[in-house]
C-alpha cells in the first residue's frame, strides 16, 4: 500500500489501482491516465452485470487518498491456479475413467 504523499513515484501511465479515499469509498478499477503531484488523472472501470463494462474519467486529489494499492501480474499464481485447474480435470477424468469405465469398441 502506499500513501497519497508517494504516488508519484509509485504510479505511472497505464497502471491500475484501487484507492480508498478519506471517506473510506473505495474505487476498485482505476487505470492511471496522468500521474502528477497535483492530481491523479484516469478512468474508473465498472461493471453493473449483466450489462457491459463501463468507463468514466475521473480525476483524484491527493488530498482525497487515503491509501492505493497497485494491481500487479504474479507469474508464480498464475502458474499455480493453471496447475491446479489441469490437475483438477486430470483427477476428474481419472475417477470418472475409472469407475464408469472406458471402452473404445464400436
Amino acid at each position: 500500500m502506499a500513501t497519497s504523499s508517494d504516488y508519484t513515484t509509485y504510479l505511472k501511465k497505464g497502471d491500475i489501482t484501487r484507492i480508498i479515499l478519506s471517506d473510506s469509498s473505495q474505487i476498485e478499477r482505476f487505470k492511471i491516465v496522468e500521474v502528477s503531484s497535483g492530481n491523479l488523472k484516469g478512468i474508473v472501470i465498472t461493471r453493473k452485470p449483466p450489462g457491459p463494462w463501463g468507463y468514466e474519467d475521473k480525476t483524484v486529489l491527493p488530498n482525497e487518498i487515503k491509501s492505493l494499492k497497485k494491481r500487479k501480474f504474479s507469474l508464480v499464481k498464475t502458474l499455480a491456479l493453471t496447475g491446479g485447474i489441469i490437475l483438477a480435470i486430470y483427477g476428474y477424468s481419472w475417477i470418472y475413467i475409472s469407475t464408469h469405465g472406458f471402452d473404445l469398441s464400436l
